[in-house]
């Protein structure tokens, strides 16, 4: 057992080193980041890939020498802080062990003041699973000490601490520690839930996509079978924009987090890891474009361009009004009707989208408050 604070004992000699990214805090501060640089410059889409090719720890000193991490920020697992700073109050040495970058675990560590240490990756080196178990070794001069880890990484080294402490771990995680003689403490304040995978969609936005029928519905409908259609294209859409709203939520995260809390969403909350995020906006993007291509050429560029404006609109360099960019989007979503129909409408149904587009755009900035400066 640890030392108690009432018994006064001396403060445990063996080095207790935490990992950084799920386990201190509820996030990947290396994927926020690369996030962080496609807001910046969405051209950062071709050069992170490149980036990568030559190493993950190239990759992310690259990252962190372009964007700063802001420690004040990060969505803290405060049981655990609260933990390691009782530990730190005693006399116990903590060192932050992350295969995050070097800076960004010095970042943390100044920030939160109770570490002695912080070693991560020195852009040559990824200090995750055997390589961490080395670094650990050799700062513990070979002598034992106990781990504080959440990942599937974290597997490589639990097995070799005196004592193994478990912060909001992932599935496989939790089933493999049950096999683990060493488990000491297990931290789970903020279980995940498949609920916020669903939240993470932003459903409530999908009646918006109604839009699409509104052509057909002005120009009396279309022929047998083609409600089929703009029902699938409603779909479309709705894939579309959810692949959307969580790739504006990633770019806009640290914003988000000092929204009121029912405002901030579960990618911001560190209810939904930011790397399945990452993975949602591809398993939604690419059965969207899919399906646009089986229903017209011209319903997938329109699908296309609704992408292209949303990422552009996203940029730090381009900030529209609100307004113009929920109306083009709306606009977007009547023209890809208009494309479903057998014929050019009338000019008078072009006049009654737009205006319908433009109406629909300003209700949207004026019920979503403060959510509204994001897509």
């Amino acid at each position: 057992m640890l030392p108690s604070e009432q018994t006064g004992e001396i403060p445990d000699a063996v080095p207790l080193f935490v990992d950084l990214d799920g386990t201190l805090v509820a996030t990947d501060t290396t994927v926020e980041s690369c996030f962080r640089l496609l807001r910046r410059n969405a051209a950062y889409a071709i050069r992170l890939p490149l980036w990568l090719l030559r190493g993950i720890a190239p990759l992310k000193r690259r990252v962190a020498d372009r964007v700063p991490l802001q420690p004040d920020h990060l969505p803290y697992h405060q049981d655990v802080v609260a933990f390691l700073k009782r530990e730190h109050g005693r006399g116990r040495r903590l060192i932050l062990a992350t295969a995050a970058d070097q800076r960004y675990a010095r970042a943390v560590a100044e920030h939160l003041g109770c570490f002695e240490q912080a070693v991560g990756s020195d852009g040559v080196v990824d200090l995750a699973g055997p390589r961490k178990l080395a670094k650990l070794r050799e700062m513990s001069g070979g002598g034992p000490f106990d781990y504080a880890g959440d990942d599937l990484a974290d597997l490589a080294i639990f097995p070799h601490a005196r004592r193994a402490i478990v912060a909001n771990p992932a599935p496989p995680v939790r089933v493999a520690m049950q096999r683990l003689g060493n488990v000491e403490r297990v931290f789970d304040a903020r279980p995940r839930r498949y609920i916020d995978n669903l939240r993470m969609l932003n459903a409530q936005r999908w009646p918006l996509n109604l839009l699409v029928l509104l052509p057909a519905v002005l120009v009396g409908g279309w022929p047998p079978g083609g409600w089929i259609d703009g029902v699938i294209a409603v779909l479309c859409f709705c894939l579309g924009a959810s692949a959307i709203h969580i790739y504006s939520d990633l770019l806009n995260i640290a914003e988000r987090r000092r929204l009121p809390a029912v405002q901030r969403g579960p990618i911001a909350e560190g209810r939904v890891a930011v790397q399945r995020a990452a993975v949602a906006i591809l398993f939604l993007a690419i059965p969207a474009f899919a399906i646009a291509a089986w229903l017209s050429g011209a319903f997938l560029l329109i699908l296309a361009g609704a992408f292209a404006f949303a990422v552009l609109a996203s940029q730090d360099w381009f900030k529209p009004p609100r307004i113009a960019v929920t109306s083009i989007l709306n606009l977007l979503r009547l023209v890809a009707g208009i494309a479903l129909l057998p014929a050019l409408p009338p000019i008078w149904v072009w006049i009654v989208a737009m205006l319908t587009a433009l109406a629909a755009g300003a209700v949207q900035v004026r019920l979503g408050g403060e959510e509204a400066r994001f897509l």
